[in-house]
């Protein structure tokens, strides 16, 4: 993350760290961002700049760990990690093959429910507390 006279701002490295994924998935993602109007996303030839602030607000799997507004929010390397579960980490959870879980978060991202789903690239990330929480207390019978 760097800083432009005291606006955090995000870079294509920075956004794949958070959510573990290589860098040509982190702007796949940041071009469907652009596309879909996510949050604000600056591109200048190859480069991308995003507001730290905009990302934040967005980032899904961010909110449930939100700091005060007066700590400082700086890059935490390992943030994605505690927040969302990979589709390896779903697989073994639900007890699928690999090709049911992609096909399962497939849909799951294309309507938007029961959990929040992103994609990045060909990746995917599903954020715990949604998910967690439709295991526990949803409605599985239709999917």
């Amino acid at each position: 993350m760097s800083s432009k006279k005291g606006k955090r701002v995000y870079g294509v490295q920075d956004i794949a760290k958070i959510f573990a994924v290589s860098t040509n998935a982190a702007s796949d993602f940041l071009e469907e961002a652009i596309a879909n109007q996510l949050f604000p996303v600056i591109k200048v030839g190859a480069q991308y700049v995003v507001p730290a602030d905009a990302f934040d607000e967005w980032n899904i799997f961010t909110k449930p760990n939100r700091p005060a507004k007066n700590e400082d929010v700086a890059f935490r390397g390992t943030r994605g990690n505690d927040s969302f579960y990979t589709p390896s980490e779903i697989q073994k959870i639900l007890a699928f093959s690999k090709s049911k879980t992609y096909c399962f978060l497939a849909k799951v991202y294309a309507e938007g429910k029961p959990f929040q789903v992103i994609r990045c690239g060909k990746n995917y990330r599903v954020g715990k507390v949604s998910f967690d929480q439709w295991l526990c207390n949803g409605d599985r019978t239709k999917y």
